[in-house]
This record gives C-alpha cells, sequence and structure tokens, in this order.
C-alpha cells in the first residue's frame, strides 16, 4: 500500500499455535485441551485483500501463562500491535474504588451445591442492581437519608400495609425527599411547592395494544407501576412511575410531571427466597424479606448469610460500599487450558493507546484515524490424516 493514505478496514485474526509450526499434545488430566488443538499464529488483514502477514508464535506450555512482548506493524499504517501475554485460564477481577458520583456496591457470595460464585451489585448499573433465578432474587436499593429508614419501619407497623417509596426532587440541584408510602392508601402527601397523590398501583402494568388502556396483571408481579398526581395549587399533572424502569419518560398521553419523581416497589419480596438490601449513606445495610407474607426488615452484618427457597443454595454480604465504582483487571486463574486469552496493545493511528482482552470467538473492533483494526482471536484446527 506504500505511503499512499485510504480509509481501510484492518483485520488482525489470532488463530492458535501453541509451539511455534507444531502442535502439542492433550493433557489428559485436561479435558478442555482437545478443543483448542490447532496452531495458534497471528494474522493481518487489510480490508478484504487477504492475509499481509501471518506471524508464528511460540507457547512450549499452553496450561502456564507467559509474557510474549512481540511487536509488529500494520502494513501501510502507523498501527503498532504488541502481543504483551499469553494466558492459559482468563479471569476477570473486579473490585470497588472510591468515586465522587459513585454509587453503592455490595459483593455477594453465592453457594450451592456445585456453585461458588462472587457477584457485585451496582445501584447505578441497570443490569447489576439485582440478581435473580427461580429460587429468589436479590438487588439493592440505597437511601440518600438516614432517617428513611425509620419511615419504612413505621409503614410496616401498619397492618396490610404494601410497601414502597417514592422519590421526588422539589429542587433538581437538591438531594431528594423519600417518602415511604403504604401502596394501599391514597393519601395526599406535601412536599415544597406541590401536593403528591397517589392514584393508583399495578404490580403488574400492562396496555392493551388496541384499545389503549392499561391494566394489571397481579399474578405476574414482575413490572410494578404507581400513577401520581401532582399539583402546584393551580394545575394538576399525572403520571405513571415504573419501579423497574425508573428513567422511562410518559408515553401513554398522560401529562409529565412537574418535577422529577421515581418510584421503588417492595412488594415482590413477599415470595420466598427473595431480598433487597437497603443501604443508607453511612453504609449500614439492612435487608427487607417476606416472613409468613408479612414484611420483615433486620440489619445486616458483613459475612451474614441468607438462604433462598431452595435452601441448598444462599447469599453471603461480603462488601458493601457507598460512594464506589467497580474497576475491571484480567488475570490468570490457575495453570490450566481452560479459557485461553491473549492480551495485546494497540498504538497509533491517531488514536491513544488501547490494552484488550481478546478470547477465543469474541472479535475486537480498534478505531483509528486510518481505519478500524479488527482483532480476532481463533483455533486454526488441524487436518485430518490424508485430508491434503
Amino acid at each position: 500500500m506504500g505511503s499512499c493514505k485510504r480509509y481501510l478496514g484492518v483485520h488482525v485474526l489470532i488463530t492458535a499455535v501453541f509451539a511455534a509450526g507444531t502442535l502439542v499434545s492433550a493433557n489428559p488430566q485436561d479435558p478442555h485441551a482437545p478443543m483448542f488443538e490447532g496452531r495458534w499464529t497471528v494474522t493481518l488483514f487489510l480490508g478484504f485483500e487477504g492475509p499481509a502477514l501471518e506471524i508464528p508464535i511460540a507457547v512450549s506450555d499452553r496450561h502456564r501463562p507467559r509474557t510474549l512482548n512481540q511487536t509488529f506493524a500494520v502494513p501501510g499504517t502507523t498501527v503498532r500491535v504488541t502481543l504483551r501475554h499469553y494466558l492459559p485460564d482468563l479471569v476477570w477481577q473486579e473490585t470497588a474504588q472510591p468515586q465522587a458520583d459513585g454509587g453503592v456496591l455490595v459483593r455477594l457470595a453465592l453457594r450451592g451445591p456445585a456453585m461458588a460464585q462472587a457477584v457485585w451489585l451496582d445501584s447505578q448499573d441497570p443490569q447489576r442492581q439485582s440478581v435473580s433465578a427461580s429460587i429468589g432474587s436479590v438487588g439493592v436499593v440505597p437511601l440518600k437519608d438516614v432517617h428513611t429508614i425509620e419511615r419504612i419501619r413505621e409503614t410496616l407497623t401498619v397492618a396490610g400495609a404494601r410497601l414502597g417509596l417514592l422519590r421526588v426532587w422539589p429542587l433538581e440541584e437538591a438531594p431528594p425527599l423519600e417518602i415511604s408510602l403504604d401502596l394501599g392508601q391514597r393519601n395526599a402527601i406535601t412536599v415544597p411547592g406541590y401536593t403528591i397523590k397517589v392514584l393508583d398501583y399495578m404490580s403488574h402494568y400492562g396496555i392493551h395494544l388496541e384499545t389503549g388502556e392499561v391494566f394489571d396483571s397481579p399474578d405476574k408481579a414482575d413490572n410494578p407501576a404507581l400513577q401520581v398526581e401532582v399539583s402546584d395549587g393551580k394545575t394538576r399533572q399525572k403520571c405513571w412511575l415504573w419501579s423497574r424502569f425508573p428513567h422511562f419518560g410518559d408515553g401513554h398521553g398522560q401529562e409529565k410531571l412537574p418535577l422529577r419523581a421515581t418510584f421503588v416497589d417492595f412488594e415482590r419480596v413477599r415470595s420466598a427466597g427473595r431480598y433487597t438490601l437497603i443501604v443508607l449513606p453511612t453504609g449500614v445495610t439492612f435487608v427487607l424479606s417476606g416472613q409468613e407474607k408479612r414484611l420483615r426488615l433486620d440489619t445486616v452484618s458483613i459475612g451474614q448469610s441468607f438462604a433462598f427457597s431452595d435452601e441448598a443454595y444462599s447469599f453471603t454480604v461480603e462488601e458493601v460500599h457507598v460512594g464506589a465504582a467497580l474497576t475491571r483487571s484480567w488475570a490468570n486463574n490457575r495453570e490450566r487450558l481452560l479459557r485461553p486469552a491473549v492480551v495485546v496493545d494497540v498504538l497509533g493511528g491517531g488514536s491513544s493507546e488501547e490494552q484488550i482482552v481478546l478470547e477465543i470467538g469474541k472479535p475486537h473492533h480498534h478505531r483509528t484515524s486510518e481505519g478500524t483494526v479488527t482483532l480476532h482471536y481463533g483455533v486454526k484446527r488441524p487436518r485430518d490424516p490424508g485430508v491434503p
């Protein structure tokens, strides 16, 4: 390609050779080894023009991690790719680090027959605010006000109370007001500048596609929603708030509220094996659970365990962090061939250096001003005897 500048797609295909130009026999004690037998090479592709460069890499023992530190250039570009490490058994490690705008992190240890797994709950990540299975669930809810927990306790003393939490921001720049609700009541709530009234509660909000009418399906209880009306003394506006989708906008014809509001539903924990961890700004943690159709609120100690509906399975609260975020780093787990990976640094092309961890069958795209570098790690299988 010379020095001619052009937009190109650079495809770097990394496939496995566990000894330069040779095949390594499987370890009889490693049942996964046959899956990865083959040649490990680094192949560079420029767009669809075919291989531009193929580099064999020697790994004398595929069961042990190794430092590679091999650098090669993508022809016709300023991009440099450095193979740093080979890992036979990749594992990702996550740790909590203080962060000014961070959320609440809770590290759980899940245990059961032939199972031991660490899981992080993250109040700021919708995908990690809870974990669930057929035997139960665990979720995390942070509180902004240390006194809210006492208001929750008061609500629980009411016979037959259905527990929820309403957060409202009369002033957007100020912390929210947290209001403990009995979802069965329709009392008016006064906050600075507004009066709020609960109009309806549905344990599973649904909408008829043809008529646009909303309906409740209590047997599902998987999409709780609260309808509120807000008055500033002159006008009244109403809207539905969804517990699972706190940032979901009004899409059903109602007027939007004049202030920000979110809703947290606690009713799901009435089922056996379901828990909600409520964390105060101080880090003090409570667990909300169902017991004989009543909700129970208890203080949690680090190291305390709780059983799911199948008591052979449980979770333990190992760490609680307030104002923190997760950092992720790679490491090798054990000297076994189970989850092979290659750690690669990509530099040049007008972009900052990026470290990439490549796993088999998971391509990675690195954008530069000279084009996109696509890296893919795979296995080139040995041919059967007699097959050319």
